[in-house]
């Protein structure tokens, strides 16, 4: 706390025109516009999540559910400005909290100029066991190793597929978290290590080439999802994308058209979606090129940011003297 404190002494003397923060559950959420407010600035905050809180813990879920009813519900009408990444959560906050401000939405999104389909000629995946051909099939998660992002779930799934997929078929499996080892040890159980990489954390560059190597990007969360990023990144790379059916997620990817669906926590619907998409390989990449031209048109940081810029001129408590110059400060 005496570190938090002085850090905000300092920053208090920058002049900044907004304080930032995101998602409820965070502790900075609570008190962010409390300094806002002593400093002068406008209080900002930014909600990604549809839902309340899931965990495998139900004693951590309980008290989570608690804390979003009561320090969330509290803290939230007290912002100058509220903002949602997708629809959903828009929902979500106006059907949860009906606070008194406008939510105003203003979508997550991805640079598609960076994150954009390679010829997959050559494998970009850095792994010791196995040099991956043009003709090989790799099925991806990237994300946290925590068990609400449905990681164990996919691994059990490829598994049990594997007596009925050719031999150049791989699961990559990037992140890092609480479930790392218990990965790493799973696999040389199942002595998989030449089907299942496991890349553990990766580096930006390193995750953007994963994804133009891959075929199939799957990402099986069951908890309450809102816009994640991930799934812009692998669609942008032109990925066939196989995700849960929640919140934000349903918004750009639509069945059989950009992708697939799956409801949360379906094992049987996943195992069936990633055969389908193994079996139809010229249908998957006509949904991977129809995603990647959705978020070019509609989910570019282009446009998105151009979006963000308005809302903060808009918000600007001396527009005449700041409308050219924009500062901000993200509190987590």
């Amino acid at each position: 706390p005496i570190a938090l404190i002085t850090i905000l002494y300092k920053l208090a003397h920058n002049s900044y025109h907004f304080v930032h923060t995101h998602l409820r559950f965070f502790d900075a959420t609570w008190w962010a516009w409390i300094y806002a407010r002593i400093i002068g600035a406008t209080s900002i905050f930014t909600e990604h999540v549809a839902g309340s809180p899931v965990h495998e813990n139900p004693t951590v879920e309980l008290i989570a559910n608690i804390v979003d009813q009561t320090l969330a519900a509290w803290t939230l009408p007290r912002y100058d400005v509220v903002t949602a990444t997708n629809h959903a959560t828009r929902q979500f906050l106006n059907r949860t909290y009906q606070l008194p401000q406008t939510i105003q939405l203003v979508y997550g999104g991805v640079d598609t100029a960076y994150f954009s389909p390679t010829k997959k000629g050559k494998r970009q995946i850095q792994t010791v066991s196995k040099n991956l051909k043009a003709s090989d099939i790799v099925i991806t998660f990237v994300g946290r190793l925590i068990w609400a992002k449905g990681a164990t779930k996919l691994y059990k799934v490829f598994r049990r597929l594997l007596p009925k997929i050719k031999n150049n078929v791989y699961l990559a499996i990037a992140g890092s978290g609480p479930l790392n080892k218990t990965f790493r040890t799973q696999i040389k159980r199942d002595n998989l290590e030449h089907r299942v990489l496991f890349l553990g954390a990766l580096k930006p560059e390193k995750v953007r080439q994963l994804l133009q190597s891959t075929d199939i990007f799957v990402h099986p969360s069951h908890h309450n999802e809102g816009f994640p990023n991930v799934i812009l990144e692998a669609g942008a790379c032109g990925n066939y994308v196989i995700a849960t059916d929640v919140a934000g997620v349903r918004e750009i990817i639509k069945p059989r058209e950009t992708g697939a669906l799956i409801p949360s926590g379906d094992d049987r619907t996943l195992k069936q979606s990633i055969s389908w998409a193994l079996a139809h390989k010229k249908q998957t990449k006509t949904m991977g090129k129809n995603l990647r031209k959705l978020l070019v048109t509609g989910f570019d940081w282009n446009q998105i940011s151009t979006s963000y810029k308005q809302l903060l001129v808009s918000n600007l408590k001396d527009r005449s003297a700041h409308v050219a110059r924009i500062q901000t400060v993200a509190l987590k």
